[in-house]
């Protein structure tokens, strides 16, 4: 089975790797759903390049978390990577994928352009959503509640005295909205929508603007 999960991965097919992988397992710390969804944004922004998989597996030693197990880049002609460490207890069955942060090989391997996958703190199987994170997204869904639900004519007025009461979103910590998915759809729709503030855009225009905006979150 791990053969034909490297073979997969060389081929970018997820499709396979989705048959071939455990429902039950997690990897990278995330759900296998999540792991497939973040590695196929990679693959297809390598697609778009034109590169539609790994030309070449290369074997190499892991000199970072899992230091001295056999690690594995997977490149491409073009200079696409991906550094990968595929836990195995039996070199049959996988129990895990983790990127590898530092890999010592014999060959010599031109590295552009890395596809190691990208997710948020709060996507792991392991996060604990604490007190503030719970009242932070009690709070958005409310907003976004009160934005669905408001008429044609309010006024821009209005609006600011309603936004006021927000403040806590408003003010989310900018590391956190880097490190939490939830903080930054929040950040994202928060921006949308002082941008439209600025505007001033009219009654009419401004409530659809908003609307539009926030329903990209």
């Amino acid at each position: 089975m791990k053969q034909q999960i490297i073979q997969a991965i060389k081929n970018f097919d997820i499709n396979k790797l989705s048959i071939f992988l455990d429902d039950s397992k997690s990897y990278m710390d995330l759900y296998k759903s999540i792991f497939l969804k973040a590695l196929e944004d990679k693959f297809n922004e390598a697609k778009k390049q034109g590169c539609n998989g790994f030309d070449k597996v290369s074997y190499g030693i892991c000199c970072a978390c899992n230091k001295g197990c056999e690690a594995i880049t997977f490149i491409s002609k073009s200079g696409f990577y991906l550094d990968l460490f595929i836990e195995s207890k039996n070199n049959i069955d996988v129990d895990d994928i983790y990127t590898c942060s530092e890999i010592i090989s014999s060959n010599i391997i031109e590295k552009k352009y890395s596809l190691e996958p990208h997710f948020y703190e709060d996507e792991k199987v392991t996060f604990y959503a604490d007190s503030k994170y719970k009242f932070i997204k009690e709070q958005y869904k409310l907003m976004l509640s009160d934005i669905n639900h408001f008429k044609e004519n309010l006024s821009l007025k209005d609006f600011i005295t309603w936004y006021d009461k927000y403040n806590d979103l408003r003010n989310l910590d900018f590391l956190e909205t880097t490190l939490l998915k939830l903080y930054t759809k929040i950040y994202d729709a928060i921006t949308a929508i002082d941008k439209i503030i600025e505007q001033q855009v009219e009654t009419e225009y401004f409530v659809k603007s908003i609307k539009e905006a926030v329903s990209i979150y």
